[in-house]
C-alpha cells in the first residue's frame, strides 16, 4: 500500500524539532524510509487510558475529560470491556440537544470503538484514522473489547516529526 501521502499529512501536524535526535532536520539521525516503517503502534501509544463506566452521568465524564485534559474517554460495560467513546464533539451535540447531565454515558457514546492491533506499524494506524476518519485510536493486545493504550494523531505526529515535549523550546529556534 502506498504510504506516502499519509505521512506528509501527520509531517504537516508538527514543526519539526531541530534539538530532538530523531529529528528529520539533523543530518546526523535521519531515519531511512526502512527504519521509519519499522516503529510499532505500541512504541508510539500511550498507555495510560480513562474509562468510565456507561452508568456514568455526562456530569462525570465532563469531569474526567477536564481532569485529564483529553478529546474523549472511553465507555465500558460491567466487565471492563470496551463499549463506546464519548468525545467532546459527543458532549457539545448533547448539549445542543438538551440532554441531561444525569444522562448515562451509554446513551450519548459513539460505537463502535475504533480499535487496532498494538503490534501493528505506526503508518498502517495513521492511514486507519485517516480512512476511518477518527482522531484517535484505542489500541488492543488482541482482544479488541481489552483496551491497553490509546494512539491519537498527534502521538503519530509527534513521532513522525521527532517533536516532544521536552525539546520545546528549540521549536522557537531561528533557522541556521
Amino acid at each position: 500500500m502506498e504510504r506516502f501521502p499519509t505521512q506528509i499529512v501527520v509531517a504537516l501536524l508538527y514543526r519539526y524539532c531541530r534539538a530532538c535526535p530523531r529529528s528529520i532536520l539533523r543530518k546526523e539521525a535521519n531515519l531511512d524510509a526502512a527504519e521509519e516503517g519499522r516503529l510499532t503502534v505500541k512504541e508510539v501509544m500511550t498507555s495510560s487510558v480513562v474509562s468510565l463506566h456507561q452508568k456514568a452521568g455526562l456530569g462525570q465524564v465532563i469531569e474526567g475529560l477536564t481532569a485529564h485534559r483529553f478529546g474523549a474517554v472511553l465507555v465500558c460495560g460491567d466487565g471492563g470491556e470496551a463499549k463506546g467513546v464519548i468525545s467532546k464533539t459527543d458532549l457539545v451535540r448533547a448539549y445542543l440537544h438538551d440532554v441531561s447531565l444525569d444522562t448515562e454515558a451509554g446513551a450519548v457514546m459513539s460505537m463502535p470503538v475504533a480499535a487496532f492491533s498494538q503490534t501493528a506499524f505506526l503508518w498502517e494506524a495513521i492511514q486507519h484514522m485517516f480512512l476511518k476518519d477518527v482522531q484517535r485510536l484505542f489500541i488492543h493486545a488482541g482482544d479488541p473489547l481489552r483496551i491497553t493504550g490509546v494512539l491519537s494523531l498527534s502521538d503519530a505526529a509527534q513521532a513522525r516529526s521527532g517533536s516532544c515535549r521536552a525539546c520545546l523550546p528549540s521549536r522557537f529556534m531561528t533557522p541556521e
